[in-house]
């Protein structure tokens, strides 16, 4: 029989349905691939990224945490290897320290307050790291002293219409700052008013129903506020200028545990800061308004916080405010800057972006 059509041996089959075998499962695995690939993207992960480490940050309904949820929804976290947990804590800065202290949370977001500044001094594991929100000489009007329009519109101010008035605001807080830098102006003392303390939500329902007569108040509640015709009566660009009036909180676990993470957090963060302050772009209003619930037309018609690019904090601005608070009785002595911020996450983190700019 000619050799050119020889059958084959058995040992010349083996050998063929073993490669066999071998294709088919190679495509079989292939398919698997594509499918798990195909699943993934859909969720928007990578088959081969790494676990990310969680971070867990106090939830907040305020414009100055807007740079927090760009950076988590433009992925720059992600891309530091860091996942976003967010836990629900009472909208008091103050009351989310405890939880920061033993570690229930690892972030907070946090107004410049007497109990923050005590907190610290008194040697509490939490650290100021970077600015969250500052009052820029130059910028419009993000937070302010409004009066009731019944009283105070189109009425020229003075000691007498001011004094005797029912007043909202933390006397302790940014917003009691604010306001006794206003009412010192006129001569007056928080003694000369009637203070209370209102949460947001009512107390621009108080404003409407002559509940209160003045109100102290940042965005987006200062912008409900005068859309509603009340009264602008004093801004913070004239009554606080260069003023840190929110910073960023670590807790242990950043500061002492893990500061690396710190450090990853620091710079996903600080993109979301530059990125937040290109203004009103589309694509901040659109991340801004689906995160915080505020319409983009409103969004769009705010005046924005503005945050340090290099989240540095302004140290004559604490000792400032903590000047004040002992004049008031609050506190007992200033501490230097120093003692209360911890500036190497910032510090690193925004030597790296800046350098990683350049090279490109």
């Amino acid at each position: 029989m000619d050799a050119t059509f020889a059958f084959p041996s058995a040992r010349t089959r083996e050998i063929q349905i073993r490669i066999s075998e071998y294709r088919s499962a190679r495509r079989t695995t292939a398919l698997l691939l594509a499918v798990v690939a195909t699943f993934a993207a859909c969720r928007g992960e990578s088959p081969s990224s790494k676990k990310l480490d969680v971070v867990r940050v106090a939830r907040s309904g305020f414009l100055t945490n807007a740079p927090i949820l760009i950076a988590d929804d433009e992925g720059f976290f992600a891309r530091e290897g860091v996942r976003i947990e967010y836990i629900a804590m009472p909208q008091n800065s103050v009351q989310e320290l405890p939880s920061l202290e033993r570690g229930d949370v690892d972030v907070v977001a946090a107004a410049v307050s007497v109990g923050l500044i005590n907190g610290v001094a008194n040697g509490a594991a939490f650290r100021i790291v970077a600015d969250r929100g500052w009052v820029d000489p130059t910028s419009c009007e993000t937070a302010g002293i409004v009066g009731r329009r019944e009283v105070f519109a189109n009425q020229p101010l003075t000691a007498a219409l001011l004094r005797g008035r029912s007043v909202s605001t933390n006397p302790v807080g940014q917003s009691g700052y604010i306001l006794s830098r206003f009412l010192e102006r006129y001569g007056l003392t928080f003694s000369d008013v009637k203070v209370q303390r209102l949460a947001p939500d009512v107390e621009i329902q108080a404003m409407d129903n002559g509940g209160i007569d003045i109100a102290s108040r940042s965005d987006p509640y200062l912008h409900t506020l005068l859309a509603k015709g009340h009264v602008l009566l004093g801004g913070s660009v004239s009554l606080v200028p260069n003023t840190n009036t929110a910073v960023l909180v670590y807790g242990p676990t950043l500061l002492q545990r893990n500061r690396n993470l710190g450090l990853r957090f620091m710079r996903g963060y600080l993109q979301g800061v530059r990125q937040y302050d290109q203004g009103h772009t589309s694509r901040n209003l659109e991340v801004i308004s689906r995160r915080l619930g505020i319409k983009s037309s409103d969004l769009n018609m705010m005046c924005w916080p503005q945050t340090r690019t290099d989240g540095a904090i302004i140290d004559s601005s604490l000792v400032a405010y903590q000047q004040w608070a002992v004049n008031g009785g609050h506190m007992k002595k200033v501490s230097p800057a120093s003692s209360l911020v911890d500036t190497e996450f910032s510090a690193r983190a925004s030597r790296g972006l800046d350098s990683a700019a350049r090279a490109h």
